[in-house]
């Protein structure tokens, strides 16, 4: 009988031994799967797909335009002091192993080919996901394999050009996933049919990004831009200046573009320097933004509000910084009829001319808007603003026609036109 019981004992030991062994097994696939499926909609979308005789079918698909996480907001935002970043609102997805992402994205392509046939006929958005199933609900990225160097939003402002932001958003998701940046894209929609305000979308971009996420860059993007070489990092480090990186245009033969100082605040112009485009797709800090009190909001129409953020950053001892990459950052712009509501008004430098004078009000503690929905796009955040119109006394001034705009004269013929119009505008 002895070993009979021997036997037993053991066999019981055994089964104590399995049973643990599963317990252990289950706890591990529990959590493995649980940090598979944290916060990915891209995952998700993909399991949602299956796979079926070689080829992939994806229910996710059917409807792009459904919209999720789509919330109503009537009242006006007003930002009347210093914009503090958050980390409410948007949740983040982390990478499950530690490592930080090198300051040399191993996976970049160099100067990159591109088809101008996409200017006019980009693919659909839904095919533009499918070679994007990584991203998250609202246009957002995170590498799963690294922690990115740098949180990045991507700011775009526009009204209209659906076109233009497919070719966009075709071309440059793949491009910003390549330089390992954790970035989400914000489409922000003026409303309405009154005169375009690029430099006060700029300021709503920021704030509402800045309500989600405390990002590390800010990056506002003309919606006609493509970038022609990777090796240009759309990064701005805390320790550096602000950055514009469209420097080399095909659209200008890939020359650097400056202005004279004409029309320029008059500390600025004593100083003999140029002004350099920063427009297109420039890079900003929340701090370097804050500093100058964001940009101004009075550039109603085309033109001069790029100027005017430039003079604002050099009144504050910043330097623009330009040609960091060995000529690398080369864009391509895209071909198209500027809007009946965008002209360009004569107005808009004698804004310029005063800019320093009204910066320390006009800007981020003044801004006024409403907004009016917030989608997240499987590719990107649309954000629709109301952000009211100029009065009719302000449209008579912009539209005015100054003499001698061209030439050194208009500091002269600028000041007297202020002194008619100054108090009722300025």
């Amino acid at each position: 009988m002895q070993p009979v019981e021997t036997k037993n004992e053991n066999f019981l030991l055994t089964k104590r031994e399995l049973l643990f062994a599963a317990i252990v097994l289950a706890a591990l696939l529990l959590m493995l799967s649980g940090t598979f499926f944290t916060n990915s909609q891209a995952v998700k979308s993909y399991i949602e797909g299956y796979k079926t005789n070689g080829s992939i079918r994806i229910n996710f698909f059917t409807n792009y335009s459904s919209n999720y996480f789509t919330r109503n907001i009537t009242s006006v935002s007003s930002t009347n002091e210093t914009i503090s970043s958050t980390n409410e609102g948007l949740e983040v997805t982390t990478n499950v192993t530690g490592y930080t992402c090198s300051r040399s994205p191993p996976n970049l392509l160099g100067r990159l080919n591109y088809n101008n046939a996409s200017d006019i006929n980009p693919p659909s958005l839904d095919e533009i996901y499918r070679n994007n199933l990584r991203l998250e609900a609202g246009g957002r990225y995170t590498p799963l394999d690294c922690r990115a160097q740098y949180k990045v939003a991507i700011i775009i402002p526009l009204r209209g050009r659906e076109t233009q932001l497919r070719s966009l958003l075709n071309h440059m998701h793949l491009i910003w996933q390549r330089q390992q940046l954790d970035y989400t894209v914000y489409t922000i929609w003026q409303s309405g049919e009154n005169l375009f305000n690029r430099a006060k979308l700029m300021n709503i971009g920021f704030s509402e990004a800045s309500k989600e996420r405390k990002y590390d860059c800010y990056v506002f993007h003309d919606v006609d831009l493509l970038l022609m070489d990777d090796r240009c990092l759309y990064w701005c480090p805390e320790e550096d200046n602000p950055r514009s990186i469209s420097i080399y245009i095909d659209k200008f033969n890939f020359k650097p573009v400056s202005y004279g100082s004409i029309c320029a605040p008059e500390p600025f112009r004593k100083t003999g320097e140029r002004v350099h485009l920063f427009g297109g797709v420039s890079m900003l800090t929340s701090k370097q933004l804050n500093d100058i009190n964001g940009c101004s909001n009075a550039y109603w129409g085309w033109g001069a509000e790029d100027n005017d953020l430039y003079v604002r950053l050099w009144s504050k001892g910043y330097e623009v910084q330009r040609d960091l990459y060995n000529k690398s950052c080369v864009f391509h712009m895209i071909k198209h009829t500027r809007e009946k509501s965008n002209e360009k008004q004569d107005g808009r430098f004698a804004l310029y001319y005063k800019s320093l004078s009204r910066m320390g009000k006009d800007g981020l503690n003044s801004l006024k808007y409403g907004v009016l929905s917030i989608k997240r796009e499987p590719l990107y955040t649309n954000i629709t603003v109301d952000i009211g119109a100029p009065s009719q006394i302000f449209k008579l001034f912009m539209s005015k026609k100054i003499p001698n705009i061209r030439s050194q004269r208009c500091n002269r013929t600028i000041p007297s036109i202020l002194e008619e119009w100054g108090p009722k505008i300025l």
